[in-house]
């Protein structure tokens, strides 16, 4: 299990660089957007697509990973990459993970696990943001309500 857990360490730290860059790429066009620099603009958007891409096909290979294993261990592995506290227990995951029993490898893995979906989150919300502002009601998000 110790392997496996290290493997998937390794696979989410690899993500959340790639997640970063998006992020940078990111904040930087809705800088230019500010500005109304709209020629930076489009180059951030390109610059968005290589990490986006690279995201997916991480995932992807996480997934498969998980696939290969026994149902169990898939279970509770997937718990750790994927699992969002409450409010209550993201204030103090140190509890929380103590609770859950988990070794030092998979505390890592979940660590590591909320850091990327904190700031999968935080793109989210500037993304929308962008994007409502640019489109106003033909926003992307706006399809959703």
């Amino acid at each position: 299990m110790k392997r496996n857990v290290e493997e998937l360490q390794k696979r989410r730290r690899t993500q959340y660089m790639r997640l970063t860059e998006f992020a940078d790429a990111t904040d930087q066009l809705a800088q230019a957007l500010q500005r109304k620099d709209e020629v930076s603009a489009k180059l951030f958007i390109a610059m968005r697509e290589e990490p986006l891409s690279q995201l997916s096909e991480i995932e992807e290979g996480i997934q498969k990973f998980l696939q290969k294993l026994p149902e169990d261990d898939a279970r509770h592995l997937l718990g750790l990459l994927d699992e969002i506290p409450t409010q209550d227990e993201a204030s103090d995951v140190a509890a929380y993970t103590a609770k859950k029993n988990l070794t030092a490898e998979e505390n890592a893995l979940y660590e590591l696990s909320q850091q990327y979906h904190r700031l999968l989150q935080k793109i989210l919300a500037q993304d929308r943001q962008i994007s409502t502002g640019l489109y106003g009601k033909k926003s992307f998000y706006n399809k959703f309500r």
